[in-house]
């Protein structure tokens, strides 16, 4: 599911494009692989109001619970700067809405994209082909981290196109900010996909300690469905030298982006250090009955894995505990700025 999945139509294809609304202002926003972020423009989460904020996925709409904006983002004399934000669903998006993956190359120019938004009164799709870097040509604004491209060589974005997405290979490459003339621009992902890596936990860096570990006993094997969990990595003891190990998330019988936000990275562990924790946030969703899903551990480095063992891994299951639709996911604060 969080893959996207080149058989389907062009309606399906696009499923994970979403209409943002408050009552006072509309948007457009992208399905972020992590399941419940939607990623849209910096200038539609501005003075964007909770207390109506919503989602439509034309099937099924999601209550926004939480947003924020690059923390750089401003609206100055001088132009637009890192016109990008999330907006934060209460629960996982509808199970048919694709989940986008970002582009993170850096050789958008004179590729063919899909842009997609609603401009109109609908959903739209057209394809156009990037020109360059927003500096060649507009003047204003954070150029160097936008993408332009133009109206005499393919479709062209108009107001409610904001938060859209423009596509590579089917991978969220652009975010649409603003058309200048016949130049529409286009915040560029690929500069960005750090902040949203670590924003959405998708990629995280966990905090090696030198105390006691947790004891063995409270680790938790169970979890409800929207709460997050978290694994103990640790050292039989404290690391005489820099240790680092990959992770990553596996799914079982949970759905990566549905029932849980997949997460990877590198745990480093200095000299001294012995154990940290990994978390992971499931989602409430109107899956019924008990999921689990894995930690696997891969690559270590200044250390072993028992004789035999080209990864570890860990277990968790997740309980729908009668929560169905009426549930709200709870970010986990220690990996969440919530």
């Amino acid at each position: 599911m969080k893959k996207f999945d080149t058989t389907l139509t062009s309606h399906e294809a696009w499923s994970g494009v979403a209409k943002v609304s408050d009552g006072y202002k509309q948007g457009s926003s992208v399905l972020h692989e992590s399941g419940i972020f939607i990623i849209t423009a910096g200038h539609v989460v501005e003075d964007f109001h909770l207390s109506g904020g919503s989602v439509d996925f034309g099937t099924d709409t999601r209550e926004i619970i939480g947003y924020g904006k690059h923390p750089g983002y401003a609206i100055t004399d001088s132009g637009m700067y890192h016109d990008i934000g999330l907006f934060v669903l209460d629960r996982a998006a509808p199970r048919d809405a694709q989940r986008y993956e970002l582009y993170r190359e850096h050789d958008e120019a004179g590729q063919q994209v899909d842009l997609t938004g609603y401009g109109g009164s609908s959903f739209w799709s057209g394809s156009n082909t990037v020109a360059g870097l927003a500096g060649e040509y507009v003047t204003h604004g954070s150029v160097y981290h936008q993408l332009a491209f133009k109206r005499d060589t393919g479709d062209m974005i108009a107001g409610g196109d904001s938060g859209g997405g423009m596509f590579i290979d089917s991978k969220l490459a652009g975010v649409h900010s603003y058309t200048s003339g016949d130049i529409g621009v286009s915040t560029r992902v690929s500069t960005y996909t750090h902040w949203i890596d670590q924003t959405t936990g998708t990629v995280q860096d966990p905090e090696a300690r030198s105390s006691e570990p947790p004891s063995r006993d409270s680790v938790p094997m169970e979890v409800s469905e929207g709460e997050g969990v978290w694994f103990l990595v640790e050292l039989d003891s404290p690391a005489s030298r820099e240790v680092s190990v990959d992770f990553y998330t596996r799914d079982g019988t949970a759905e990566a982006g549905y029932d849980y936000i997949p997460t990877e990275g590198t745990l480093t562990l200095a000299e001294g250090d012995q154990w940290a924790r990994v978390w992971v946030q499931t989602l409430a969703n109107s899956n019924q009955g008990e999921r689990d899903f894995s930690l696997v551990l891969e690559n270590p480095e200044g250390a072993k894995f028992p004789e035999g063992k080209e990864e570890l891994t860990a277990q968790r299951v997740v309980h729908d505990d009668q929560v169905g639709l009426a549930g709200v996911t709870q970010l986990e604060p220690e990996l969440f700025d919530v």
